[in-house]
């Protein structure tokens, strides 16, 4: 079972308040017209996926899993196309009326027009609204394109094959490892994050996508070596000619989807990466293993 709609934050009333760095899986709703909850530390959301519902071994989505969603998406039994959810409050299973088409953009042009107007996007049980789920109907997983950019458990390992923790002590995920990049840091002597510090371990490896460790000059046009088998990101060179993302020392997590202000790259098949820490614009999805 794949959460429906990216994860909510039970009694949110404003984009803002869903924006909390805790962990509690009483705040936790997946249901469509909801605040996507966001800001917070990519170990936080593991624990809040973790715990949900262990009888049913939930957890946080892995890149793969996420990549198993796309191939159904892509298959005769999908849409096989995209429309993204462009609803700038991140109220969860939103479409855009139309589909953009110039491209990426940050700007709110007509043809990535965002907002909350019914003349811009459309919550999920309309007509518009079935067009951002991935069969186009009702009964598909929507969010996959757009509103929040989803953080995955896909990590970078360090050069001996450890997961790491973060970036740097600047961009915590509250994993306990080595960082990535410690010496753009503010404080540079801290080379990694421990118990002592507040941090938990990681799960067991089947519930992370690990990633072969690369330098800062490796290109992302060199990165097809480094795909996991049905994580859906070389796709992104073959079908679209754009390049992917995978984790590098700066930025060591995945996120797939990318946020509602990227226009056409707004994409279920988008592949990006951050830091590790809380942001405003980065949101989770829970898996159940039944």
């Amino acid at each position: 079972w794949v959460g429906k709609f990216e994860t909510g934050y039970k009694g949110a009333s404003t984009t803002e308040s869903a924006q909390q760095n805790i962990v509690d899986t009483e705040k936790i709703q997946v249901k469509p017209n909801v605040y996507s909850w966001r800001g917070i530390q990519v170990a936080n959301a593991h624990l809040n996926s973790y715990n949900y519902k262990r009888e049913l071994d939930s957890h946080m989505m892995k890149n793969t899993e996420w990549g198993a969603v796309i191939y159904l998406q892509h298959s005769k039994y999908g849409s096989s196309n995209e429309r993204v959810n462009n609803n700038n409050a991140f109220i969860t299973g939103y479409s855009a009326v139309n589909i953009p088409t110039c491209g990426f953009s940050l700007e709110n042009e007509e043809c990535n027009k965002t907002g909350t107007s019914p003349d811009i996007t459309q919550p999920y049980n309309t007509a518009i609204g079935y067009l951002a789920s991935i069969t186009n109907n009702i009964s598909g997983i929507y969010d996959m394109s757009g509103g929040a950019s989803e953080v995955v458990m896909g990590v970078m390992s360090d050069s001996i094959g450890t997961p790491v923790s973060s970036r740097n002590i600047d961009y915590i995920s509250n994993f306990i490892g080595p960082f990535s990049d410690s010496s753009h840091s503010t404080d540079s002597t801290k080379v990694e994050w421990t118990a002592a510090d507040g941090g938990i371990p990681y799960p067991d490896s089947k519930y992370y996508d690990l990633y072969s460790f690369v330098s800062y000059n490796t290109i992302d046009s060199q990165y097809l070596f480094r795909r996991i088998l049905g994580d859906a990101t070389s796709e992104l060179v073959y079908w679209w000619n754009y390049p992917q993302l995978l984790p590098k020392p700066h930025a060591p997590f995945l996120l797939r989807g990318n946020g509602y202000n990227y226009g056409y790259v707004a994409n279920s098949l988008a592949s990006n990466r951050t830091e590790g820490g809380a942001y405003d614009t980065m949101g989770y999805r829970i898996v159940l293993a039944i």
